[in-house]
């Protein structure tokens, strides 16, 4: 796919972007090879975090370089958090564009493949471990959040307008695996889930 330039938006990206989020795959990777060898559980719920965490980077990344210019509504990126069907495990997935009324259809991003974790995740206050939930980055790099809502490019469907992200309370988003759950503050502005601070919000409800 290509941006309003006729470039393509991993050329626009650059390598630097790539290069970030394959590293940390690796560093995933290692650390449940590591945990395995040493007969410990594998931290699940830091590895999903820090998946996330590169996932909202590729979403804001993708947003930067997909701006409309030309058009009434910027387009924009889309991150969806889905529960499996199998009630264990969610869903992460990419797309360029967001399903408000006026923008283009959604395309997936190739550049980051749907990624299946075993683990839980809520917004707190707003979702629970069995709804899904999507967040909306504008080209301007702010997000929104969605609450029990998720894209399906096979049954596309739109929201009338965005749905804003609530910083007057502050938002915060939990990764849970069957031994605990972290909570860590999401900044709408910028649109980034900090995996390095615990969030001072009351933790979210599991369904």
């Amino acid at each position: 796919m290509r941006g309003t330039d006729g470039g393509h938006f991993g050329s626009q990206r650059g390598f630097t972007l790539l290069d970030t989020v394959v590293a940390m795959s690796i560093v995933a990777i290692a650390l449940l090879a590591v945990t395995a060898l040493h007969g410990a559980r594998p931290p699940e719920r830091r590895v999903a975090a820090l998946a996330l965490q590169g996932a909202l980077a590729e979403t804001r990344a993708l947003a930067a370089s997909n701006a409309d210019v030309t058009g009434s509504v910027p387009t924009g990126a889309t991150l969806t958090v889905v529960p499996l069907p199998s009630g264990r495990g969610t869903q992460i997935a990419v797309f360029a564009s967001r399903p408000i009324a006026g923008a283009p259809a959604l395309v997936a991003d190739s550049g980051f493949p749907p990624i299946s974790l075993p683990v839980a995740m809520w917004v707190v206050g707003q979702t629970t471990a069995a709804q899904p939930f999507t967040v909306f980055v504008s080209s301007s790099g702010y997000a929104s959040i969605a609450a029990n809502f998720a894209y399906d490019p096979a049954r596309p469907r739109s929201l009338t307008n965005d749905p804003g992200c609530d910083e007057a309370n502050g938002v915060a988003i939990t990764v849970a695996d069957d031994l605990a759950a972290d909570t860590h503050p999401f900044a709408c502005r910028g649109a980034q889930y900090d995996v390095d601070t615990n969030a001072t919000l009351a933790p979210g409800r599991r369904s």
